[in-house]
């Protein structure tokens, strides 16, 4: 049974592909090669700095949020403070600390 010709020739390179694929890339593939790498390498810093960005509001956010919880609990603190002896208020300003070196 014979094979349909362009079977034949997708198996078969012609001399003229080979030579193609072997030579080195002209100017005007070598520019593009190129402007795809620059524009890669800013995609990329780009992103990676956005990332970080992102990032450092994330944690100013946190931080913020933070202090706001931490301003309300010292806020009640006080209010309970006033309302109670001076060995109890020690004990609440030792647990303040505590709470303060675990955030």
């Amino acid at each position: 049974m014979r094979e349909s010709p362009s079977k034949i020739a997708s198996c078969n390179p012609s001399p003229r592909t080979s030579r193609i694929h072997d030579s080195k890339p002209g100017p005007l593939q070598q520019k593009t090669k190129e402007v795809f790498a620059d524009a890669w390498k800013t995609t990329s810093k780009f992103t990676f700095t956005h990332m970080l960005d992102s990032e450092a509001a994330t944690a100013q956010h946190r931080s913020v949020n933070q202090d706001s919880q931490i301003s309300k609990i010292e806020g009640q603190l006080r209010k309970i403070c006033s309302r109670v002896s001076a060995e109890t208020q020690g004990h609440i300003v030792d647990a303040r600390n505590l709470l303060l070196y675990r955030l």
